[in-house]
């Protein structure tokens, strides 16, 4: 109660008084205060998250072949601007055919680690672009990209020991 008086005193300075205004004493007895009202948090710009989930592992599976790729990678927080792309390449199992996947980490919010990946067939005569896609990563292993020829995942990688000091 104090701090109201004390506070109306002062705007009381700033604007004057006059006729109309009234006194510090019977504003005290009529002024009701709710103190669970609070000022609403002013909003900020979105922070960029460091990347939750790293290192990582994206594995490339040839289903006829039964041979695989795997690429271990740690995702960085970039600078505006600027993206990092990684990539494997896998063949199909037929002659001068392969497929390449490339990814990007996009940013990281509430909902995990977000990745843009993309899936091309490279044959000798040219280059076409199968598909691409969006995800979210949440840490568990996720299917990424699926046909008749391969199967691409991302999952956690292993934790790597340390190796003890030999001495």
């Amino acid at each position: 109660m104090k701090y109201q008086t004390l506070s109306l005193l002062f705007l009381m300075s700033l604007l004057g008084c006059d006729s109309s205004t009234t006194t510090v004493e019977d504003v005290s007895d009529k002024v009701e205060v709710d103190s669970s009202v609070r000022p609403e948090k002013v909003k900020s710009p979105p922070e960029f998250l460091d990347p939750v989930y790293r290192p990582v592992i994206v594995n490339m599976e040839n289903l006829q072949a039964g041979s695989s790729s795997s690429t271990r990678f740690s995702p960085q927080k970039t600078s505006a601007n600027t993206t990092v792309t990684h990539g494997a390449t896998l063949g199909t199992g037929q002659p001068d055919e392969s497929v390449k996947v490339t990814w990007t980490y996009l940013k990281t919010d509430e909902q995990g680690d977000h990745y843009h990946f993309e899936k091309t067939k490279i044959d000798k005569s040219s280059q076409q672009k199968m598909m691409s896609k969006e995800i979210q990563y949440t840490g568990k292993k996720q299917l990424i990209f699926e046909d008749d020829l391969q199967r691409t995942w991302m999952s956690p990688a292993p934790v790597e020991k340390a190796e003890p000091d030999r001495n």
